[in-house]
Parts: structure tokens; sequence; C-alpha cells
């Protein structure tokens, strides 16, 4: 591990649009310009046997794509919601020890949260979320996904309420890393465990009420 003395701040820039269809549908493109970007990085040696892991300065790090979120529902029992990122990803650095590189990546996002309404008491969710692979510097980053699942059940008068949820089921949230860039070879098997499982239980005294909530504003939609 280098120290990195000479390490200069980033300056980050962001120009974000989005459009709201029906008070519901959301299109959007954005842009992000960041010059100095620092990250640490891994780097085999090419003279001696050692992985040396840097903070290194980029010329830049930019990214610029469309995201999408396109809520739906089936009568009274799915409430849904699909959300689709995509952009393209560039990162420059001249000054990375001797293999400076100039790469761009085309990454994409997809994502679908649902509820399934049994009756108004008992509810389940399914959550599913995919990436397409990434690059992060001399890294390659390989794809991921994620299947969370879980339920909730309000009884007794809905004074008791119990929630269970199992996140990450085939724990595969964590990518891989590799490093195939000008010479250097590199697996990076993060082997984490990220699938969980929480179980949720709350009771409701006597006397106690819901705040009611305050509908959002939508006047300035035009509505």
């Amino acid at each position: 591990l280098w120290g990195t003395p000479g390490l200069k701040p980033s300056t980050t820039y962001n120009l974000n649009g989005n459009y709201i269809w029906k008070q519901k549908y959301i299109f959007g493109l954005f842009f992000m310009h960041t010059s100095d970007f620092f990250v640490q990085t891994g780097y085999q040696s090419t003279d001696r046997l050692a992985l040396i892991y840097k903070n290194t300065n980029w010329n830049y790090m930019q990214m610029w794509g469309a995201n999408i979120i396109l809520p739906f529902k089936a009568g009274n029992w799915l409430d849904s919601r699909l959300t689709l990122v995509g952009m393209q990803v560039h990162q420059r650095c001249d000054d990375f020890f001797d293999i400076p590189f100039n790469r761009r990546k085309w990454m994409f996002n997809g994502s679908l949260d649902n509820t399934f309404k049994v009756n108004k008491n008992l509810a389940f969710e399914l959550i599913g979320s995919l990436q397409t692979p990434m690059i992060q510097g001399t890294f390659d980053i390989e794809a991921v996904y994620n299947l969370t699942a879980g339920l909730k059940w309000n009884f007794a008068n809905d004074r008791i309420s119990l929630s269970a949820r199992c996140s990450d089921l085939f724990n595969s949230g964590m990518p891989d890393l590799k490093v195939r860039f000008k010479g250097q070879h590199l697996d990076m098997n993060n082997g984490f465990y990220s699938r969980a499982f929480t179980l949720h239980f709350s009771y409701r005294f006597g006397g106690y009420k819901k705040k009611e909530v305050r509908k959002v504003d939508t006047s300035r939609f035009g509505h």
C-alpha cells in the first residue's frame, strides 16, 4: 500500500433533467464529469513480485446516460415499479504507473420491485435487479444480480405487525473483479456472504393511532 501525499481534491460537475408524464412515469437524462477523480487501484509491479495499491488522481471520470421509472398496477393485488438505467462510462488516467488507460464501457441496470397484496393485512414482496459488467480503472467488474423476497402480516386489529425478509437469496450481489490489461493479470474473488435474513416484530399499545399522511402537492404539474 503506497501513500499519496500529492493527492489532489476532485471536482464534480452534474447535469440532470427529468420529465414526469401523467404524474407517475419518469424519464431522465444525466451527465457527470469528475476532474482529478481518485480511487485506490491495484497494480502488479513489473520489477518484483508485488501487488501495489495506491490512490491515484485520474484525468477524469465521466458518465452520461438515461433512466426510466415505470410504475404499474394490476387491480388491487399487484403494485410494481420497473427502473431502467443505461449509461456510458469513460475513465482516463495518463499517469498510472507505466500503463496509462483510456477506457469506455456501456453499462445497463434494471430492477423490478413487486408488492403482492393478498388482503389488507397480508402482503408479499419480490425484488429483482441485474447489472451488466462495469469497469473501474484497469479492473473489469463482472455482472451481478440480486433477488430479495419478503412478507408483512398485520393482525390483532393492526396492533401486531410481523415482517420477514431474505435479501440476496442466491448470494450473487457481490461482483468478482479481474484485470486483463497491458500484461496485468489479476483475479479477485471477494467471497462475501451477502445473503441476509431479517425478522421484525412490532406491537402497538392501546390508544396509539397512526399519523395521517398528507397527500403530495401536485399542483406544480398543472393538476
